[in-house]
């Protein structure tokens, strides 16, 4: 009987302990499985983080080089649009340059067609002066004909009036043929004088004549230079002054 609960208690103890080694194998199992999840898990985490770096050190790259990129543009941009305003900058002064000259021109033009303007009329005033002046040369040339004419009407009327004087004279000396002689040739002297004085008269209206004939024709030719001048000024006026 004794014996009997001996066994049972070892039994029973060795239940026990097979019991105690079964929980520490368990709990050392348990661990086993813990550790390795726990090592699988920081393993994974690990190359999660790893890619999670990689991948943001990818997308930092990616971003670095567009920000490069972009900021180049930009300086780009920029450059462009220095270069561009110093352009305008130089047009807009050559531009004003030009304007400048341009008025200059303007007004120096402006003081030329008015200078012109002036010598027009004053070439117009000479031109109507000198007119007038031939005007008045040509009356007195007509008036001179008009003399000449009349000077040559009355040396014709002196001669015939002598030549009939001569001829009664000779008529009527048939009595006292040395009286007749004598106022014949009295008559005949002053025939020849009146010859002679209507001959210079007659020389000296056709010097007159002359001598206004080449007044005339030169006045004439001044008027016509003149005349000249006042187109040509005028044409110059007017193409000067017409716009361009």
């Amino acid at each position: 009987q004794k014996a009997a609960p001996t066994r049972a208690a070892r039994a029973e103890a060795a239940a026990a302990e097979a019991r105690a080694a079964a929980e520490v194998e368990v709990t050392e199992r348990i661990e086993r499985e813990r550790d390795e999840r726990v090592q699988t898990a920081e393993g994974a985490a690990r190359a999660a983080v790893t890619e999670a770096e990689e991948r943001m050190r990818s997308i930092r790259s990616k971003a670095d080089r567009k920000l490069k990129s972009e900021r180049e543009r930009a300086e780009a941009a920029e450059a462009a649009a220095r270069g561009a305003a110093d352009e305008v900058g130089l047009v807009s002064k050559q531009i004003r340059l030009e304007l400048g000259q341009l008025e200059e021109e303007a007004s120096a033009e402006r003081r030329r067609s008015i200078g012109l303007q002036a010598q027009v009329e004053d070439a117009r005033t000479a031109a109507a002066r000198e007119a007038s002046d031939l005007h008045s040369q040509l009356s007195l040339l007509s008036a001179a004909l008009k003399k000449e004419h009349k000077l040559r009407l009355e040396a014709q009327m002196g001669q015939l009036v002598a030549e009939e004087a001569v001829a009664r004279l000779a008529a009527s000396a048939g009595g006292n043929q040395v009286e007749g002689s004598r106022r014949l040739e009295s008559v005949k002297i002053e025939l020849e004088r009146w010859k002679m004085s209507a001959h210079e008269a007659w020389l000296a209206a056709e010097r007159e004549s002359k001598r206004r004939h080449a007044v005339e024709l030169l006045e004439a030719s001044k008027l016509s230079s003149t005349s000249s001048l006042i187109l040509g000024a005028t044409d110059l006026a007017d193409a000067t002054l017409s716009p361009r």
